[in-house]
């Protein structure tokens, strides 16, 4: 069945965060608690975005008298920016990570080394309904532009995701806060297998991939397009 057009996807975003661990293996509970570990990057300008980007490279082949008759793509970099107001002690680090403190003095060091660390947006709805998107390994900050004027404007932040052995890059939670509570958001169609009535063997059910029950890895998850947006 088609994908219907549904207004209640349709919701402006009432405030976004963008936190920073250095960290190797920071955690977030599952309910958006977040322990000392994770820092703010600071106010984001009130009319920006915290883009996020992931490119695919193309090659294709032509063929007489059709043009191009096949293509291929490869994966290319996962990137985002953001547009910082603040300048804080994060957002320092994070634009000169080499720098080095003597006697008081801060001395700026301009070498190759981009800062790394974990990188967790959060996004809350006017809905309620709150997203946390995490890097799953650390990612490449810079923050190449330092200038300042006389009005305070936003820095640009550019952050480089690193793409993991099973090509994982980013992990993604959505609750929602109700009356000032966190509330879950239970799934609506999927349940535990030991609900769905219905046999393979008789065939009254069918196991999707063909794959037998104990050969399924449960965290193994692929989003339709009805389900990318989870509590919509």
């Amino acid at each position: 069945m088609a994908l219907k057009r549904n207004p209640e996807w349709v919701s402006a975003l009432e405030d976004s965060e963008v936190f920073v661990s250095f960290e190797d293996e920071p955690k977030i509970g599952l309910m958006g608690l977040m322990g000392a570990e994770w820092h703010t990057l600071g106010i984001q300008t009130d009319d920006g975005t915290v883009g996020l980007t992931r490119a695919l490279d193309e090659s294709t082949v032509n063929g007489m008298g059709f043009g191009v008759v096949a293509r291929s793509f490869t994966p290319g970099a996962v990137s985002s920016t953001v547009d910082i107001l603040e300048e804080n002690a994060v957002t320092r680090h994070l634009a000169w990570p080499d720098n080095v403190v003597v006697n008081g003095v801060v001395i700026k060091r301009h070498t190759p080394r981009a800062a790394r660390a974990h990188v967790a947006v959060v996004r809350k709805r006017e809905n309620g309904v709150v997203s946390i998107e995490v890097s799953r390994y650390k990612a490449h900050i810079t923050i190449p532009e330092q200038g300042r004027g006389r009005e305070a404007a936003g820095r640009t932040v550019n952050i480089g995701y690193e793409i993991g052995p099973d090509k994982d890059v980013l992990e993604e939670r959505f609750f929602k806060v109700e009356g000032g509570d966190v509330v879950e958001l239970d799934p609506k169609i999927f349940v535990e297998d030991a609900t769905i009535t219905g046999d393979v063997a008789a065939g009254t059910a069918i196991q999707l991939g063909g794959a037998e029950g104990e050969e399924i890895a449960a965290e193994d998850t692929i989003l339709t397009p009805s389900s990318t947006e989870p509590g919509a």
